[in-house]
Parts: structure tokens; C-alpha cells; sequence
């Protein structure tokens, strides 16, 4: 099975987060966007597993979040991956108050590692995915309604618990369901 860890939002989040994809949309760009109901921080990406590691998986998130409290966040920038030039991916992202998330990102690390699961080579990134960019077509104003932004009315929100999910990859895009969750 493929597995993550995340960050899921309350509704009044993902609704505000909905508008500013709309407003991209708008756009017409060349973009596999992701669903609103999609929406969400990856803490980690844990990847294929087989279903006997399961337990230990369930075992590290739980030592990973002791102490761990409810996180305050607020989504508040826009930007792409790579680069301005070469974008490949549209995120909003948490600002600076979100130390607390990334340890505890770094938490999961630490334990996972201890389990025998692969380490990632990718510093851990506050944001969300609002899109993947297929081609450059209407690239130009995609970036000029990027670039508009000066900040982003995301809003706030408090973080509570984190989930593990499952990822089933579909043609028309990926399918989530917890698999278990975690309170904070």
C-alpha cells in the first residue's frame, strides 16, 4: 500500500483555499489541479509498504508526536517549485510560525528511521499543493496572477491531529482514505 503522513484542513480552510485555486484556474492554464477534498500538508511520504509494517509505522508516528500540542498555522504565501522559470508545481504555503510543524516533521524522521524506513533527501517544506503544471501553455498568466498576490487570505488554523493515509493512484487522480488518526 501507499502511504503518507499529513496534515488534513478544517472546512472553512479548504473553502479559502478553493477560492484561490479558483482564481488560478481562471486562468486556463495547462494545469492538473488538485481536488479540494486533496487538499493537505505532506509531513512525510512513506511510499509503497507492505501491510506487515503497518504496526510499525502506527508505533512511530505515536512516539514521533509525544509531546506534540495542537499547532497554529496560518497559510499566508504562493509560489511554485521549482523556480519562476521552470515551474513544475503551485503551493501555498504556512509562514514562519510553523517551527512547530517542522519538528515535529523532523520527529517522524528520527523514528522512522529508527524502523528501518528510508530517510528523505528532502528538507521538509510547509505547504500544499494546488497544482502540477503539464505544459507551458498559458504559463505567462498563471505566473502574472501568481506574481498578484501580495499576500494570501488562506487564513488560519489550528492543528489538532495528523493522519496517516492511503494513496490509490486513479487515472483521474489520486484517492485518499485515512488509514488512522492521530491526536496532538
Amino acid at each position: 500500500m501507499r502511504l503518507f503522513i499529513a496534515v488534513e484542513f478544517e472546512e472553512s480552510l479548504k473553502n479559502k483555499i478553493f477560492e484561490i485555486q479558483q482564481q488560478l484556474i481562471a486562468t486556463k492554464s495547462d494545469v492538473k489541479w488538485v481536488g479540494r477534498d486533496n487538499f493537505h500538508i505532506t509531513l512525510k511520504f512513506i511510499g509503497e509498504v507492505s501491510e506487515d509494517k503497518l504496526d510499525g509505522i502506527i508505533s512511530g508516528i505515536k512516539k514521533a508526536i509525544t509531546g506534540h500540542k495542537e499547532i497554529k498555522i496560518s497559510i499566508s504565501k504562493i509560489g511554485v517549485f521549482p523556480d519562476l522559470r521552470n515551474p513544475r508545481v503551485i503551493w501555498l504555503g504556512a509562514d514562519k510560525d510553523s517551527a512547530e510543524l517542522s519538528l515535529l516533521a523532523e520527529n517522524i524522521e528520527k523514528e522512522f528511521s529508527k524502523i528501518g524506513l528510508p530517510e528523505s533527501n528532502k528538507k521538509f517544506s510547509s505547504h500544499l499543493t494546488l497544482g502540477r503544471i503539464r505544459s507551458r501553455k498559458g504559463i505567462e498568466d498563471l505566473m502574472d496572477k501568481i506574481k498578484s498576490f501580495e499576500t494570501i487570505p488562506a487564513g488560519e488554523t489550528r492543528i489538532r491531529q495528523i493522519v496517516l493515509m492511503k494513496s490509490i493512484l486513479m487515472p483521474s487522480g489520486p484517492v485518499y482514505s485515512i488509514v488512522e488518526s492521530f491526536g496532538l
